[in-house]
């Protein structure tokens, strides 16, 4: 029998995205309606948001500090997933600030939204099967629905950097009165509430998005505070890997990128790729190996690491090009003053934007990518690198070393991997993939079509999430 499922987030891609996490919902939820099941997901209606919308006859309100807010609700599809989008008319215009993240006020902007949606589902006539919470922003939502809890609520951690911290006085104006719940106590900030520990002691099961990071998150160095709770719900916890939207990121049909290709015969066509990219980034159009970085620019990412990377990349013959934006006004600068350098010298391109469409063609067209992250909770950037052929060179860490397997420690490599975050790390890598794409032709063609070969797709992963729906 197909069940329900209701999805509650901050981010769902294309129309609202910042990061992994829009394309993670996304995808999961479009692989779940595959197999049958009724799939939904709420989110704010943020003034970005793109997609095609009808309103709702169902107005209702939200009490916050004893002013009832009026809100409407919008109904958009995508994907055979049914969007409920909350239109929140607050005075503070809390989701109309061309932006998802970043405001001073995050917390109670999500917090509003929790308890919108929260007031939707409790009018409902019959409850969900499951609801399935993302991250920080839907961590509320278990405060406000009380006895109205579906058969199954679920938890997934994409990113435990970010753990919803508020005084008690912002649930207080919502009409939630902490009392003495020790569960949301922060284990760390006294007279502070954590919405993610909430959440992980209200959930009945708790899932990471790989099983590395899973484990790394029970430490005292992986676990933020959290290593604690997360122990004390430890029979809750399963590691599943995400996946790719393979529909979305296809280069047999990418119409973004200039010439088609599959694991069978990827190598013409990625040559035309690369002159493609080289000319439009003003490239010398030289048969050098070409690495790309497609990055949020923040130090989760290995910005330093990055950094010394193309210097390396310069340094061994080949060609570098970046793809990465950052809001932080110091990494900016790096970048900016790295771009100055290099300016002119014809084998480094930094471009500091956000590109999407451009990316496709980066991937398409590139030989290696350099992936060098401090942590990494899962990461879509090496598993799409997979699907169009470009090797990853990654640190071992979360879902990248779930993923990329090293020649020297696997008989099945698909990438070159380094264990300890340093410049050495990074010059090994580099070092031993430019080595075999040199020396040892037939040696990489067999490695670019065995990562092509690989599945990075939901399906597996979308069995692993019904079988904790369904247990």
């Amino acid at each position: 029998m197909p069940l329900e499922v209701v999805h509650i987030a901050s981010e769902f891609a294309p129309f609202a995205k910042a990061g992994g996490l829009g394309d993670a919902t996304s995808s999961l939820c479009k692989a779940l309606a595959k197999t049958g099941h009724n799939v939904s997901i709420f989110l704010p209606k943020y003034d970005l948001f793109s997609g095609k919308m009808d309103k709702l006859d169902k107005s209702f309100s939200v009490k916050e500090n004893g002013v009832e807010i009026p809100c409407t609700l919008w109904l958009s599809e995508f994907g055979g997933t049914r969007i409920f989008l909350i239109d929140a008319n607050h005075p503070k215009k809390y989701f109309q600030r061309k932006t998802i993240y970043g405001e001073q006020d995050d917390t109670e902007r999500f917090l509003f939204f929790c308890k919108a949606v929260a007031k939707v589902i409790k009018q409902r006539e019959q409850l969900p099967d499951v609801l399935h919470l993302h991250d920080w922003p839907a961590a509320a939502l278990p405060l406000f629905l009380q006895e109205n809890k579906p058969e199954k609520l679920v938890l997934t951690i994409h990113n435990l950097a970010h753990q919803g911290q508020c005084s008690p006085a912002a649930l207080e104006n919502l009409g939630y009165t902490k009392k003495e719940d020790s569960l949301l106590d922060d284990p760390i900030f006294s007279d502070t509430i954590n919405l993610l520990k909430g959440a992980i002691y209200a959930a009945d099961a708790v899932t990471t998005v790989s099983p590395t990071y899973m484990e790394e998150i029970q430490t005292a160095e992986g676990g933020r505070g959290l290593e604690h709770a997360l122990a004390d719900n430890k029979k809750k916890l399963t590691g599943i890997l995400n996946g790719v939207d393979t529909d979305y990121w296809n280069p047999a049909t990418d119409p973004l990128i200039h010439s088609h290709y599959t694991a069978e015969m990827p190598f013409h066509a990625k040559f035309d790729n690369k002159r493609e990219l080289q000319q439009q980034l003003g490239l010398a159009p030289e048969h050098k190996p070409l690495v790309v970085s497609v990055t949020r620019l923040a130090p989760q990412k290995g910005t330093d690491l990055i950094e010394y990377g193309i210097e390396k990349t310069a340094s061994l013959g080949g060609q570098f090009a970046l793809l990465g934006s950052t809001p932080d006004p110091e990494i900016k600068q790096q970048f900016i003053k790295l771009k100055k350098h290099y300016e002119g010298f014809g084998n480094v391109v930094i471009l500091l934007d956000y590109d999407e469409p451009l990316s496709h063609l980066f991937f398409a067209a590139s030989d290696m990518l350099l992936m060098p992250s401090i942590f990494e909770p899962c990461g879509l950037t090496q598993m799409i690198a997979l699907r169009y052929g470009s090797i990853p060179l990654v640190r071992e860490t979360g879902g990248l070393k779930d993923t990329i397997f090293d020649p020297e420690r696997s008989d099945e490599p698909n990438g070159f991997t380094f264990s300890i975050p340093d410049n050495k790390g990074v010059a090994s890598v580099l070092e031993r993939s430019f080595a075999l794409y040199h020396d040892k032709p037939l040696e990489w063609q067999a490695l670019v079509t065995r990562a092509m070969e690989i599945d990075v797709s939901w399906k597996t992963s979308a069995k692993k999430y019904l079988e904790i729906y369904k247990s």
